[in-house]
């Protein structure tokens, strides 16, 4: 009967009604206290408070009249009434996140910093082509993104108990920045005025920041401060930590907080069953940079997935090397001679070439699609047949293939490579531990007696028979820009030295001893940039002195890397900014790459007897001095 109320009766008095049969009869308040507990618990309660604010809500509509029945009515409201619970930072700890993560949450105090005119609303710039497709088809429409912006500004006024925005009044050169124009609506609406300057007030958290910075011994000053309870224990621990790290990352020496871990933590993490064999990239990427190296190939962190249009360089590299590979091994007759492209003629190359690109393309089964790939395919095709047969579209501009691409390129460079030795191996493996390879162990032993264990492949080995003696060329293909010979020399680049020293493995003894020693990178950079820059041999003055580099400087260096590795050296890099690849790193913010303060850490770690510190970045130092007999 008192239900029944509900389709008949007046909203106010029906709202009463409604109350009292949840808190008297039901009582819900108390049931929910006493409902299980933790995440559950904190459902029902939410849940609770929102239909204690949906029927509070109704006591504003007493005097509006309406046709529909009061049981209508609360159906109606109760139904488009989510139940967020506050998402709490786990630990007790800030979470970062950007505006569109923060849809759909509600949260308890949240701050909102940065609200400039520059940052928020902001509208993107595209390239100029991307509209023009925007506009080709409605499911391309990426909507007004400063409407969108103002949608979530909105949506997380409406799920905050406390909001704090914040506007910087200067930008990173000084400059002055202009708020943004939401800031000034809500000014006008709610008419809260800001409050501009820092928190001046005694005994707030500034002032005791304040003074701490002010402090000789800011260690000893949190210390007090959380004995005399003006810091949480949590507070404390947390602060003193971040007051050690920085002062370790403040001085120029190595510390625990400059990637420095124990010899037996090492053995732990990342013992010398992991680390051996040794392949040539991964030793240049230690040299690069130590903590990365620790990041990606100790603790195994991954880097985040891009959306990627096209094979990544990783995938392009990949691909054309086995394609290169197979060019030539099929073209291999039985004979020692090697390959002589100009047995053949350039159209049934290009078709074999081709063909086996194809397949190549077949197997590596890229998931890709789309106008973006279709010009990646293009950059290596073009040119290599007639456009039926050819593995793409050739669209309009600016889309249209180049006239000649990568592959055709290749095959016209080296059949114009007059006098050049004649290729002989390709994907020649040594060491142990590779796929689809019985070579045995390969080790470089340095002066001291001690081995470093390596293992690769020699991507193509050439040979040359004319002159006074063999000559024994090896490449090394690469799909990007080739480095500069000096990082060789310098010790931060090992690919062409370990070649040189595996070669003795692959090639015949006699040809190795006897033979004129060359190494260099081959650039096949699509579309069509090639280039076999002076070999790794052009920085020495003889034969001799080529040799006494391979067998005496490079083994020390490899040694002084395993063992700086096995002691624990994974120090940010000893690089400049641009050598290190800085600027694509994802823990670039952790580093400190400013000229002044790279010298003085070079130095520093210059006196560390376990640290490696390439040639190239120390002044103390030349190459001729290195290789001395003294």
């Amino acid at each position: 009967a008192t239900l029944e109320k509900l389709r008949t009766g007046d909203v106010e008095d029906e709202t009463e009604t409604l109350r009292r049969l949840l808190d008297d009869r039901f009582d819900l308040e108390g049931a929910t206290e006493d409902y299980a507990s933790g995440a559950e618990q904190a459902v029902e309660q939410r849940a609770y408070d929102l239909v204690d604010e949906v029927l509070a809500s109704f006591e504003s509509l007493a005097a509006v009249n309406s046709d529909l029945s009061p049981l209508a009515l609360f159906t109606r409201a109760f139904d488009g009434v989510p139940i967020r619970v506050p998402q709490r930072a786990a630990g007790g700890h800030v979470e970062v996140m950007g505006l569109l993560d923060a849809r759909m949450r509600s949260f308890e105090k949240v701050f909102l910093v940065g609200l400039t005119s520059e940052h928020f609303p902001v509208t993107p710039e595209r390239p100029a082509f991307f509209e023009e497709m925007t506009d080709a088809h409605p499911r391309f429409d990426t909507g007004d993104e400063r409407l969108r912006g103002r949608y979530l500004f909105a949506t997380l006024l409406a799920n905050v108990d406390e909001l704090t925005i914040t506007t910087p009044e200067t930008g990173d050169d000084e400059s002055a920045v202009v708020r943004s124009p939401v800031l000034d609506e809500l000014q006008r609406v709610t008419g809260i005025e800001p409050e501009d300057g820092v928190d001046d007030r005694v005994g707030s958290r500034e002032d005791l920041q304040r003074h701490v910075a002010a402090t000789a011994d800011r260690r000893a000053a949190v210390s007090r401060a959380g004995d005399r309870g003006d810091l949480s224990p949590k507070q404390t621990k947390r602060t003193d930590r971040g007051l050690h790290c920085a002062d370790n990352r403040g001085t120029a020496g190595l510390s625990e907080h400059d990637g420095v871990l124990e010899p037996g933590t090492v053995d732990e993490v990342y013992p010398l069953s992991e680390r051996e064999p040794y392949s040539a990239s991964r030793i240049e990427r230690y040299v690069e940079c130590g903590f990365k190296f620790y990041a990606d190939e100790v603790l195994g962190i991954e880097d985040p997935d891009d959306v990627e249009v096209v094979p990544t360089p990783l995938e392009t590299g990949s691909y054309v090397h086995d394609v290169l590979e197979r060019f030539f091994a099929d073209l291999q007759d039985e004979t020692e001679d090697g390959v002589d492209l100009t047995e053949f003629n350039w159209d049934d190359l290009a078709t074999h070439l081709r063909e086996i690109a194809v397949d190549e393309l077949r197997e590596a089964d890229f998931e890709y699609d789309g106008l973006f790939y279709e010009r990646w395919k293009a950059e290596l095709f073009a040119g290599l047949g007639d456009g039926v047969s050819a593995p793409y579209e050739a669209g309009s501009k600016p889309h249209d293939a180049p006239e000649q691409g990568l592959f055709a390129t290749f095959l016209d460079n080296e059949l114009s490579r007059d006098g050049a030795g004649r290729p002989h191996l390709f994907e020649a493996p040594f060491g142990e531990g590779l796929p689809d390879s019985d070579a045995g162990p390969f080790t470089v032993e340095r002066p001291d007696g001690s081995t470093v264990s390596i293992r690769g492949y020699i991507d193509r080995v050439d040979v040359s028979q004319g002159g006074e003696q063999p000559t024994l060329t090896l490449y090394d293909y690469k799909t990007g820009r080739a480095p500069y010979m000096t990082k060789t020399t310098g010790g931060t680049k090992f690919q062409l030295p370990i070649y040189l020293l595996a070669a003795a493995e692959v090639v015949d003894g006699d040809l190795f001893e006897q033979g004129s020693l060359s190494a260099t990178y081959y650039q096949v950079r699509p579309p069509n940039d090639l280039k076999v820059p002076r070999g790794v041999e052009s920085k020495f003055d003889s034969e001799a002195e080529l040799r006494r580099f391979l067998n005496d400087v490079v083994p020390e260096w490899l040694g002084q890397i395993d063992e700086a590795i096995g002691n624990g050296r994974f120090h940010t890099t000893l690089l400049s900014a641009r050598g290190a690849n800085c600027r694509f790193c994802d823990y670039r913010r952790a580093c400190d790459v400013r000229h002044h303060r790279k010298r003085e850490f070079v130095d520093e770690v210059h006196e560390d007897d376990a640290a490696y510190v390439p040639l190239r970045v120390r002044d103390d130092e030349d190459i001729e001095a290195v290789m001395s007999d003294d």
